[in-house]
C-alpha cells in the first residue's frame, strides 16, 4: 500500500516505523515542512522519499496527517481536493 505521512515529527516518524516494520506500506512517501526533518526521515529509513504535497496525496492509498491539531484546519481542505 502506497503510504503518505504529512509530518515526520515524533508521531509521523512513529506511525512510518510501525507502518515499515508491520508490512503494512510497500512505498513511504514524506511530506513536512522542515526540510531537515525530511531528510532524517529518509536517512533512518522511516520513509522512502520527500515529496510536494501534491505528488504525495495524489499518488497516495494512505494518508496519515500527523501536524499540530491548529493546522488541520487550513490544511485538510487542500487534502480533500486531492486525495481520491
Amino acid at each position: 500500500m502506497k503510504t503518505t505521512i504529512v509530518g515526520l515529527g515524533l508521531i509521523g516518524g512513529s506511525v512510518a516505523l510501525g507502518l515499515r516494520r508491520a508490512g503494512i506500506a510497500t512505498e513511504l512517501m514524506g511530506v513536512d515542512v522542515n526540510a531537515a526533518n525530511g531528510q532524517k526521515a529518509v536517512e533512518l529509513g522511516l520513509v522512502d522519499k520527500i515529496l510536494t504535497e501534491d505528488k504525495a496525496l495524489a499518488s497516495a492509498d494512505l494518508v496519515v496527517l500527523s501536524i499540530p491539531v491548529n493546522a488541520l484546519n487550513a490544511f485538510l481542505p487542500a487534502v480533500l481536493d486531492i486525495v481520491k
